[in-house]
């Protein structure tokens, strides 16, 4: 599915600054059909058992979830899920903003996530304060520098099943277009972090102080699948892009 996109008046470069307008942030709106997505708003913060980036992980209560290509809103409950009626298109974006943690923009397929209201097959992604991301990177010897992007990428193929990573596309290689501090890897079950950009058991790729602005992401498939991409991303400063790349045998 192609949807063309420009990017002219985009941004603002008054006095070198880059201020991008809302709809850059977002996607263009493909369709009027909707879709009903149930999704989990998870606190990659929390020490606790099991999968911190997950559905597993601790549920974040009134965080507001705003698909900006509908322009519908809803608060995440107790537990940290949400419902909500979204375009019934390749790629959505989503605004999820709660008081204390970094401002978070999720990229996704509402063709394949969040279909059902299980636990495990719900729409699950995670946001974190900002003093998590300071000690994490610091650890690592890249700090976490707030004028630039914090970009996660994952990459799955819905049409196979692995008994080591699920959906997870183990092998494929993800890169950026932009300059960027660091590229890791981050166990979902350890929490532990190496330095590298091919997806393993259980693992989304980081990539640590990407430059703002347009923004472009590559996977390279250890297989014959084919990647689908959204049509538009753009990086923000002081903010975590998490971006779900789909890859598809054809």
């Amino acid at each position: 599915m192609l949807f063309l996109w420009s990017i002219v008046g985009c941004t603002d470069t008054k006095n070198g600054t880059d201020n991008p307008s809302n709809e850059a942030l977002c996607l263009p709106l493909e369709t009027t059909n909707t879709v009903t997505l149930y999704g989990h708003v998870g606190d990659l913060n929390t020490d606790s058992e099991g999968l911190p980036t997950g559905v597993e992980a601790v549920g974040v209560s009134g965080a507001e979830v705003w698909s900006c290509v509908n322009d519908q809103r809803v608060i995440s409950d107790e537990q940290g899920d949400f419902v909500m009626e979204v375009p019934d298109q390749e790629f959505i974006a989503f605004h999820v903003s709660k008081e204390g943690y970094m401002p978070a923009r999720w990229v996704a397929s509402p063709w394949i996530d969040g279909l059902q209201p299980v636990m495990g097959e719900s729409y699950a992604n995670t946001i974190m304060t900002p003093e998590f991301a300071t000690t994490v990177f610091d650890e690592v010897g890249v700090p976490w520098d707030a004028n630039k992007t914090l970009v996660v990428v994952d990459v799955v193929n819905p049409d196979h099943e692995n008994p080591e990573g699920g959906w997870d596309l183990l092998g494929a290689i993800v890169e950026v277009t932009s300059p960027f501090g660091i590229s890791l890897v981050m166990d979902d079950d350890t929490r532990m972090l190496e330095e590298g950009n091919a997806l393993s058991y259980h693992s989304d790729v980081i990539i640590v102080n990407v430059d703002t602005g347009p923004l472009e992401v590559v996977v390279t498939p250890p297989d014959d699948s084919v990647c689908h991409y959204p049509e538009y991303l753009y990086a923000r400063a002081g903010e975590l892009l998490h971006v779900s790349i789909y890859c598809y045998y054809e």
